[in-house]
């Protein structure tokens, strides 16, 4: 974990300079077009777009002249275009140098291994010879002799220039803390008493989960989780039992009924549909994660926040909650939103209760007793444990054995583990 002062200084870093880190709620740069070139709108300006983004609204969010900003804590700056056909756009404004997770999908300028030592080229065979060159793997941005990680190391790397140390670690800071925004905060808070025996939910008091209805009366068969005004993050198996079409689906945010509409509600058209490349339902239900793009920005509020996402993860015995719209196996509250407090356990011992079928990517939680757990219906939605005074999306719902059972905790694909998956996407679209 980055220190304190690591943390402040990246602050200060994307404060003063052009670039950002994390969300870029900090970003205060002077890039004025979106990534494919469109001019910004200024903000203060109700033509071409008209919005309530406007510095009087948002008095802390920088919103100067047309500059790129990110005002309600999506993936990254944005801004509305001065095209009246095009709403809104991302912008490429720099990321200062720090990586998440791993440093799989690091773009940064690094060029130093972790003892100083200058990286070597990649397209080079000297002093040491190799396979990682661009032409192998062209996914990976094996530009220059920048540090990068093609194949799965900890953190970057680079092979060196001196022929006696064929490769070292680089030392780039990580930036996945930095500069979270508002995401995870609640205006409405929960209550608890002691989705199956749990309780039904204080309407608002979750406002990232999202509905996911299919068809043509849009009926409710998954959950999922906002995590960016556009941006929703569900299960895989979701869409492999029923379609990947996005014209199949539609996000609902803001509900607490499922049966009807609430006052509260939004919809949104699905956009695309991510599902991760190495999904297999067969045997183990593995890397059992999807993204869906919206073809619009949902419109945040008291009802309606994003959760936060970081690959940090909550320790084992953490109280965590589950939340969603699944089937209640005759406990009530059927239709409604519910939640359910439920412990972190170590994968050592959900293995011990559930087999080998338990891998490094999944997290259980749950009682050994039973009696609360997620059930049908509850598919994709969040698992969500409070830290830092936000609640983080630490699993999504994903599959157990029967519901409530005694030793059969719930299981959850491991958010935390896919970080560098989900921004590759979210942060380049």
């Amino acid at each position: 974990m980055r220190t304190a002062l690591a943390l402040l200084s990246l602050l200060a870093l994307s404060a003063a300079q052009d670039c950002y880190v994390g969300r870029g709620s900090a970003y205060r740069g002077d890039v004025n077009v979106t990534s494919n070139g469109l001019e910004c709108q200024p903000w203060s300006v109700q033509a071409p777009n008209g919005h309530a983004f406007t510095p009087t609204n948002y008095p802390d969010a920088g919103l100067d002249g047309n500059y790129c900003r990110n005002p309600d804590s999506d993936v990254r700056p944005w801004c509305y275009t001065m095209d009246p056909n095009v709403r809104y756009g991302y912008c490429d404004a720099p990321q200062c140098d720090c990586m998440f997770n791993t440093g799989e999908f690091y773009k940064g300028s690094k060029a130093t291994s972790i003892s100083g030592l200058t990286c070597q080229r990649w397209d080079s065979q000297s002093p040491h010879q190799h396979d990682r060159t661009p032409q192998n793997y062209p996914e990976n941005d094996l530009r220059e002799n920048y540090c990068r990680n093609p194949d799965g190391e900890p953190r970057t790397w680079c092979y060196t220039t001196d022929p006696n140390v064929r490769w070292e670690h680089c030392d780039v800071p990580k930036c996945d803390n930095a500069d979270l925004g508002s995401c995870g905060e609640q205006a409405i808070q929960p209550t608890f008493s002691r989705i199956v025996v749990g309780s039904v939910a204080t309407p608002g008091s979750w406002p990232w989960q999202v509905s996911l209805g299919y068809g043509s009366n849009g009926q409710h068969v998954c959950g999922a989780t906002l995590i960016a005004p556009d941006w929703v993050l569900s299960a895989a198996h979701c869409f492999a039992q029923l379609s990947t079409n996005p014209g199949s689906f539609v996000v609902k945010v803001g509900k607490h009924n499922k049966a009807s509409t609430d006052s509260t509600e939004q919809s949104m058209q699905v956009a695309q549909i991510i599902v991760h490349p190495r999904y297999q339902q067969e045997g183990q239900n593995t890397n059992d994660i999807a993204l869906l793009k919206l073809v619009g920005r949902v419109q945040l509020n008291d009802y309606v926040m994003q959760a936060c996402i970081t690959e940090t993860e909550a320790p084992e015995g953490a109280m965590c909650v589950a939340t969603g719209f699944g089937n209640t196996e005759g406990t009530g509250g059927d239709n409604y939103l519910k939640q359910v407090q439920l412990p972190l356990l170590s994968n050592t011992q959900c293995r011990s209760w559930l087999g080998s079928v338990i891998q490094s990517t999944m997290v259980c939680a749950g009682y050994e007793g039973g009696g609360s757990d997620t059930c049908q219906g509850d598919s994709g939605g969040p698992l969500t444990c409070p830290r830092l005074g936000k609640w983080f999306v630490s699993g999504v719902t994903s599959f157990g054995q029967g519901c409530a059972d005694p030793r059969k905790p719930g299981v959850y694909t491991r958010v935390g583990y896919y970080i560098d998956w989900i921004l590759k996407y979210t942060a380049n679209n």
